[in-house]
């Protein structure tokens, strides 16, 4: 029997790596864990935890909450009879105490390794075969480790376009939340969800913000609530420039400062086209038009496991193994499932209970079930979902198979200061049999825009995963009074467009 040095081999500390780490551990297993963040160009870098603990979902999370803060103070507090004075924004402060709370997750997870014996590796691995990998640390010293089982959890990187100067001179996620002085004025280039959470707080915290979009913004979502987004977003002043791309970018030098700064010019055109019919300039541009996984230097060419055509993402079965008998893959770079942490985590978790206690137990192998996971997209207005979009539900049904009900109503905390800010309601429903009606039919989606929307549609992710029905929804007796229980008042209104306003109690 060959002897290994580990039990299993994981390559990538992050969200899903570090996850199967602890849970491996628990059950006695022998773990080695690498680790390595290649410096953005603008020599950006961070520690263990990948991207949601650095330049992700918990920075991110936090930019957010001091947005909304802001505009809460300025919109509200008057209304309610608080003296507050109009709020300035020290960026050096925020970046700063958000980089220290990071730091230190960083060093709780590096303080968990010690606690759970689990051997952490700062190098960048490849496979050198299917049971060996070789890591390289900063200084270029190479060192070999086997494993008998080995796990990819490698994530993604922001996408570039190609553009000429791009990496010279854009910033993407990874190096936004590591800028120390304010960013100025921006282009955010991209629709999708990044693109927009950023454009959205940096707009909120007082910087003037434009975007410019190829297509459709939030391709995947609800149509109506993803132009939704954008409206709320115009609204609050943010420029959208629709239809373009840009060209090539420009270092120029600002003459209109007391001080000359550097800025980037953007020569942008039709999508369609090759050449600029037009230009701005910027203090800085972030690019934020998709991620790619890092799976083209890890060697799985050496080993044999196959990646998608398209997304280069790995292709696994139903249990993350790929192709190859004991090489495992989750997360962001594995094709076909949500790029969400909560995603990976599980997966992790699965894969590690799989091996280490249900496989040596003879028990049967757990699988994720990747159907009807709620996510949100943090802009300034909150947008979140779970289960099908409306568009989804009538190509995968049909269109009389399928029925919408709506509402849209303004949260009590917005009625003292009279905002013009309001929560929508939709409920996708799906019927199997004629015989029954919509009204009494499966729930196939659920959305919601509004305050608190990522912990509202936490509590009802779960029931539309269990497959509650409509009138078992109507039925649940709300708490009053929240935004939370608007989501127990849809009624039927048909398709986008027809009048479904709520005005009272």
């Amino acid at each position: 029997m060959v002897e290994f040095e580990y039990d299993l081999a994981i390559i990538g500390g992050g969200s899903g790596g570090l996850a199967a780490a602890s849970k491996a551990a628990s059950y006695g297993a022998k773990v080695l864990i690498f680790d390595y963040v290649d410096p953005t160009p603008r020599g950006i870098t961070w520690g263990v935890g990948g991207t949601c603990v650095n330049v992700g979902c918990v920075p991110k999370k936090l930019f957010h909450r001091a947005a909304v803060m802001k505009h809460d103070m300025e919109a509200s507090a008057e209304a309610y009879g608080l003296g507050v004075h109009e709020p300035t924004l020290d960026w050096p402060t925020l970046q700063g105490n958000v980089t220290m709370h990071i730091r230190s997750v960083n060093f709780g997870y590096r303080m968990k390794f010690t606690r759970e014996s689990i051997t952490y590796k700062n190098e960048r691995a490849k496979f050198i075969d299917a049971h060996t990998l070789e890591g390289t640390d900063r200084e270029g010293n190479k060192a070999t480790y086997t494993a008998d089982k080995v796990l990819v959890a490698v994530g993604c990187r922001p996408k570039y376009s190609g553009v000429p100067g791009e990496k010279e001179l854009c910033i993407t996620s990874d190096d936004l939340f590591k800028i120390t002085e304010a960013p100025g004025t921006v282009l955010v280039v991209g629709a999708s969800y990044v693109a927009l959470e950023c454009a959205g707080f940096l707009k909120e915290l007082g910087f003037p913000v434009t975007v410019m979009i190829r297509s459709i913004p939030l391709r995947g979502f609800d149509r109506e609530f993803a132009e939704a987004v954008v409206t709320d977003l115009e609204k609050r002043g943010i420029l959208f420039i629709r239809g373009m791309t840009p060209k090539s970018y420009e270092k120029v030098t600002s003459d209109k400062e007391e001080e000359p700064k550097e800025q980037v010019k953007v020569h942008f055109g039709p999508s369609a086209s090759s050449e600029p019919d037009a230009e701005g300039v910027f203090d800085n541009v972030l690019v934020a038009i998709g991620r790619t996984p890092l799976t083209s230097s890890i060697g799985l060419d050496k080993v044999g496991v196959t990646v998608h055509e398209r997304s280069k993402k790995i292709l696994t079965d139903d249990y993350e193994k790929t192709c190859v008998d004991n090489i495992y893959a989750i997360g962001d770079c594995r094709h076909g499932v949500l790029e969400l942490t909560p995603v990976a985590i599980r997966a992790g978790h699965v894969v590690s209970e799989n091996l280490f206690s249900r496989i040596p137990m003879g028990k049967e192998l757990l699988k994720v079930d990747y159907k009807d996971i709620s996510t949100t997209v943090f802009t300034p207005l909150e947008y979140s979902s779970v289960g099908l979009s409306e568009e989804a539900a009538i190509a995968k049904y049909g269109e009389d198979k399928v029925e919408v009900f709506r509402t849209q109503f303004t949260p009590l905390e917005h009625t003292v200061p009279h905002l013009d800010e309001v929560s929508t309601v939709k409920i996708v429903v799906m019927r199997t049999d004629e015989s029954i009606p919509f009204e009494k039919s499966k729930i196939v989606g659920l959305h919601y825009s509004g305050i608190n929307a990522g912990e509202i549609m936490q509590g009802y992710g779960v029931s539309i995963r269990r497959g509650i029905t409509k009138d078992q929804l109507d039925e649940t007796i709300g708490i009053h009074p929240t935004t939370a229980e608007g989501l127990l008042d849809a009624t039927m209104a048909g398709r986008v467009g027809g009048s479904f306003s709520k005005t009272s109690c």
